[in-house]
Order: C-alpha cells, then structure tokens, then sequence
C-alpha cells in the first residue's frame, strides 16, 4: 500500500513540476499579490475564502509555519495570516514582539532563506501579522525547513522524501544524472576517448600527454568528468563517455532498433530486432548505421537523371538520434527507442521537454537536462542540440521534397516522428514564399522587426492568417520570434541574414 502511494505521489510530483508554471500564470491577481497595507476588507476576503494554495491562516506561529513557509516558496508563494482562530474569528495577537521573534527563529530554520515580507495589521482594533513568502526561481535551490522540503498541494503542506523529492528536484533541473559520482576507477576507462575530447578543445598542435593516473586526474578534472577537491571520484559523465564497459556503469545507455514491415506496431510484423550500447559517441555512430540501413534508399528525378537517394538525409538522421541520446532522462531506466515503419520512422527517448519548454517553443528556448553531455557531443561536432537544430532538421526534410517532422511532447518521453516518401503527409515546397510573406521580408529588411499585429495591418489580413504566414517563415529560417505572447515580435532571421 505504502508503495502504490508514494507511486501515485510521483506521477501527482511529475504533473505539478510540468504544470506549476503555468498555474502561476493563470493565477492572475492571487491574494498575496497586494500591495501592503491591507485594508479590513481585505482581511475579511481572505477569511472568507480561508485556506487556498496561496493564503494559510493561523492563530499564532508554529512549527506548521515554518513548513508553509518552505511550501509556498517552492510553489506559487503566498500569504500567511495570524491572529485568526479556527473558526474564522479574529482573536489577534497579543504580544506581537514574541510572535515576530519566533518567526524571525522559523525563518532561521530555513534554507535558502525565501524572500519575506512582515506587516503589522489593525483590523477591529486587533492586531494582525501578514507574512507574505515569494515564490524562489524554478531554476535555484528549493527553500528546506529543518532540513525537510515541503509543496503546497491544495491547502495542504506535502513533505517530499525518497522518489518524490528526487522526481522535484529533476523537474527543476538541480539534480543532474551526469554530475552524481560513479563506481567506475581510472583504469576502466579508455585514454583514447578522453583523448579525443582534449584534440577537439586544444586549439594548438600538442595534446597534453596521459602518462601517468594522476595526469589523468588532472585532464578529467579539467574535463568536469571528475570531481578532484580531496576525495577523487569519477561522475556518470565520465562513464558514459570514456568507459571500456559503459554498460556496466550505466545500463541504460542503449537504443533499441526494430523495423515493421507495415504501419503499425504489430508483433507479427516485427523483422527487426536489436538493442545498441557503448559509449555515448558510439551509440550514436552504431545507431545511425543501423538505422541509415534498414531504412534504405529511394529514387529521386534530377533534370532527366534519375538517381538514388537516402530515404532520409544523413544530417537529420544523426541529428534526431544525437538530440534522443543527448537530452533524454537518465534517472529513467528505459532505453531510447527507435521504430522504422513503412511510410515512417520515430524516435523516442525518456524524459519529457523541460520546464518552461512548450512544443511550440522548446527549439527557441535551448535547455539542457544534461549539459556535460551536451558540451560533450558538441565538441566531438555531433549535432547543435535542440535550439537551431529542430530548424535544420525542417530545412532538410524540405530539401529533400519530404513531410515536416513532428514532434510531440509525452510527458515523461519525448518523440520526433520523420515520415517518408510513401507518407501522405502533406509536403512543404523549400524556401517558397507567398507575396505577404515577400513583402514582410521587405519590411523587415527595412524596420528591423514588427508584432503580428503590425503584420497583419500591414498586408490586410486577419492577425490568426498573419501567425500562420510568420510560423511558416519561422520554419523555413527566415524569420525569428523573441518573447512570448502578446509581448511577441519579429526580426529576420539567421537564413535570411545570411543572404
């Protein structure tokens, strides 16, 4: 039972991290938002609204506030109201110096220390005390209380512990698989990967040699593949990149590769079967081989030339699998999954897009799960990671007179579908353009940038036609969207620059 629970507890954790921004937004004008003072009829709104995820109410301070505190820094942050009893009547506080004192000794129990804000309220010649606790930056460390950390889940305080707080933390991008300390010891791991990571950062002639371990110490050290601050260790990162025997280390470093003879995932239809593991470098090249060969070639028209072709290009296929094996989650036990259909081929690695990333913002909002994997991957020139990347990979397809990929977001995995020439998806001409589009080019080229509402008056369209015309030049590279809602505008973008 008591596993079932903390199950449920995870999938509800995994939810609120993916959903906890948007709520904030959504939450237009929540009662702590105000600025003090606060008037009686202030007061007397928030207790008749009483308890909420944003307004905790309280006769006196306690141990409780303390976790209220921690709570509501980690989620929407909120307002804490003392000096009302139970049954919603003001009984205020009488000595407000001993109160302020031990808040002010509940606050020391925190840590980080959220950002607070005490007020000293009259209401029905009582005295009130308004906290008011801001929300910390989903990007910086949780606020704990007495070493516990606590979410605001309705008007309840959840403590997280085990699974849950480690599923909180990997939401927010603080607890990263690459950086955790492995098993592995110097002389499991291959001198000539780490040797190949050295050639492609050194900008001169000479590779530093690696005679000795403590040279390597060094170089690893260097390479933020170890950590060297009196108790050396090697973290996940190193394994995944330099190990003789990465399977041992980390198992789930592995794509597995089938291939149905039709369009869908039938067990009878099953021709093709195998599971790929080495190093994070070798993954990739074992997995595009395999891949580029079963998927085949097909015949293209050239002039009156007819010729052979990948069915998909080389670049888009080692950039999908780059991007699978480079962002996905490593704490999941799962393995990056790649199926070749008849008319399709679809990749999906564990781990969902991050917070703050949308499907149709993550290729302009570059996050990394992963970063030592990805400065990694950089330096050995596998692929850009998922900013210009998903453009690219648009480009190519095109080029190649093929469907636009998609793309979706499964919450806990993430797909890119690329879909052949047996598709009947709908295909998108390269580089072609209507005369609005023409004349928004012009305009750019000319004023630098516009809204979608300038767009729209500017051709006479409707400002819906007008996103729709700006998304298409999006996808093609000639256009680039900064900011996000009405806040929105647009500059030419770096394909249109460059010509």
């Amino acid at each position: 039972m008591r596993e079932q629970i903390t199950i449920n507890n995870y999938l509800y954790l995994v939810f609120y991290s993916n959903f906890i921004v948007i709520l904030q937004k959504l939450y237009t004008k929540p009662a702590w938002v105000h600025k003090m003072p606060y008037s009686d009829e202030d007061i007397e709104r928030l207790i008749s609204e009483w308890e909420t995820p944003t307004v905790e109410i309280k006769q006196s301070p306690s141990e409780r506030i303390g976790k209220t505190i921690s709570a509501f820094a980690n989620s929407f942050g909120g307002i804490i109201v003392l000096g009302i009893s139970p049954d919603k009547k003001p009984k205020g506080i009488s000595d407000t110096d001993a109160a302020s004192r031990e808040i002010r000794g509940l606050i020391e129990k925190c840590r980080p220390k959220p950002h607070i804000y005490q007020e000293f309220v009259q209401y029905r010649g009582l005295k009130l005390i308004i906290i008011k606790v801001e929300p910390i930056p989903y990007s910086e460390t949780p606020c704990f209380f007495n070493r516990k950390c606590f979410i605001r889940q309705g008007s309840t305080d959840l403590e997280l512990y085990g699974d849950e707080l480690v599923g909180f933390l990997k939401n927010r991008t603080l607890l990263d698989f690459e950086e955790l300390r492995s098993r592995i010891r110097i002389d499991e791991l291959d001198k000539r990967a780490v040797a190949r990571i050295l050639a492609s950062r050194n900008t001169s002639a000479e590779i530093p040699e690696i005679n000795t371990e403590e040279d390597m110490k060094k170089l690893l050290f260097g390479l933020r593949a170890a950590n060297y601050n009196g108790d050396f260790y090697l973290k996940n990162v190193a394994a995944m990149f330099f190990a003789k025997e990465p399977e041992r280390f980390v198992p789930n470093l592995e794509i597995r590769v089938v291939k149905y003879k039709g369009k869908e995932a039938m067990l009878e239809e099953l021709e093709f079967d195998k599971r790929i593991s080495g190093t994070v470098p070798e993954l990739i090249e074992k997995a595009f081989a395999t891949l580029k060969d079963l998927v085949g070639m097909r015949f293209i028209t050239e002039g009156l030339e007819r010729i052979s072709a990948p069915e998909y290009p080389d670049k888009v296929l080692r950039e999908v699998i780059t991007n699978a094996v480079g962002h996905r989650d490593y704490f999941d036990s799962n393995y990056v999954l790649a199926e070749v259909y008849l008319d399709r081929l679809q990749v999906t690695n564990p781990g969902g897009l991050l917070q703050g990333q949308t499907i149709l913002n993550f290729y302009n909002m570059p996050k990394h799960r992963n970063p030592l994997v990805y400065q990694f991957l950089h330096d050995l020139k596998y692929g850009e990671g998922l900013g210009t990347g998903v453009k690219r990979v648009i480009k190519y397809m095109r080029e190649a007179n093929l469907p636009d990929p998609e793309f979706h977001n499964l919450g806990n995995s993430f797909r890119v579908i690329l879909y052949g020439v047996s598709s009947s998806k709908t295909k998108k001409p390269f580089n072609q353009i209507n005369k609005r589009q023409a004349e928004a080019l012009s305009f750019l080229r000319a004023n630098k940038s516009f809204n979608a509402r300038d767009y729209a008056k500017l051709v006479g369209i409707s400002q819906p036609t007008a996103i729709k015309d700006l998304n298409e030049l999006i996808a093609q590279g000639l256009v680039r969207r900064i900011g996000k809602f009405r806040g929105a505008y647009y500059v030419l973008g770096d394909q249109n620059a460059e010509q």
